[in-house]
């Protein structure tokens, strides 16, 4: 994983991520081409980073379960008198307009 400086809303993540070796992060353009010409001409290095990052990945492979754990109270459930939940805004594509 190569990423830029500005990662505060994800510093957690990528704390544990340059702690397993899977990350490193690159100040400018200049620092991304050698970063990933870096990796590029070192296959071995490629490799201890992606496992590092799949490893690290897999060790949070429970969180979206747990979050949904603690959300499921509060919300509708299907097939009850309080089911007012409208799947279509899930079937909609996002789209953003600059």
């Amino acid at each position: 994983v190569v990423h830029g400086p500005h990662m505060a809303n994800f510093a957690d993540v990528v704390e544990r991520l340059k702690d397993a070796g899977a990350t490193e992060e690159v100040a400018d353009e200049a620092a991304l081409a050698d970063a990933v010409g870096r990796l590029l001409a070192e296959p071995e290095l490629c490799a201890r980073r992606a496992a590092a990052a799949a490893k690290t990945a897999a060790a949070e492979a429970g969180v979206l379960d747990a979050v949904m754990a603690e959300l499921a109270p509060y919300l509708p459930r299907r097939g009850t008198e309080n089911d007012s939940f409208d799947d279509r805004a899930l079937q909609t594509p996002l789209t953003f307009s600059g």
